[in-house]
């Protein structure tokens, strides 16, 4: 672990405190990882999704990183405990490698420790962010408000809406969490 800021998003920030206290209400779970995480982001420098710089690990980025011991590559994708998938690299984010992971930039070297020992890694590549694949497929200039979050939020006059045509981001947030509980028992083997 390392005493330099990370950076997070509000939304993944948002999500992973509903995280942890879903988790520190399941029994089973590793409390030194729930800690770990709790303290990874309590450090978090939290910026706006637009605000994000591209070389930042979030929430379901995809990242090449390097052992610095061995000098071997791997991909993996830091997720929610229930997306995780050790086969497919998909490491859940209250793993020891998801949380050191998130956060960090290109280029940085993370040192953490591991059930088998310290481990040396470095960002080599951010494969795929969520954050910035949203902003180059967006077709809004920089700083719109999407009208479905408008209408959301409650500015839309005029007819209902279509309900199948908006983006309800919190009702994504909660059904997120209840298809993602932090019960999965894979997270406590990643």
């Amino acid at each position: 672990m390392s005493t330099r800021f990370i950076h997070i998003t509000e939304e993944d920030l948002r999500r992973l405190h509903h995280l942890l206290g879903a988790v520190g209400r399941q029994p089973g779970h590793d409390q030194d990882h729930r800690e770990t995480l709790r303290q990874e982001i309590d450090r978090a420098v939290v910026l706006n999704a637009a605000d994000l710089p591209e070389d930042v690990v979030t929430m379901r980025t995809r990242v090449r990183v390097r052992d610095l011991e061995s000098g071997q590559l791997a991909d993996y994708t830091v997720v929610y405990p229930r997306e995780a998938d050790i086969q497919s690299n998909r490491i859940s984010v209250l793993a020891p490698l998801g949380t050191a992971l998130l956060g960090y930039r290109e280029g940085d070297d993370i040192e953490w420790p591991i059930p088998k020992g310290l481990r040396r890694l470095r960002v080599e590549k951010i494969l795929r962010q969520p954050e910035a694949a949203r902003r180059r497929d967006s077709p809004l200039p920089p700083g719109s408000t999407p009208r479905a979050a408008t209408q959301t939020a409650g500015a839309h006059t005029g007819s209902a809406p279509n309900r199948n045509s908006l983006l309800h981001y919190d009702e994504l947030d909660r059904r997120l969490m209840d298809t993602f509980p932090a019960s999965d028992a894979v997270a406590r083997y990643i």
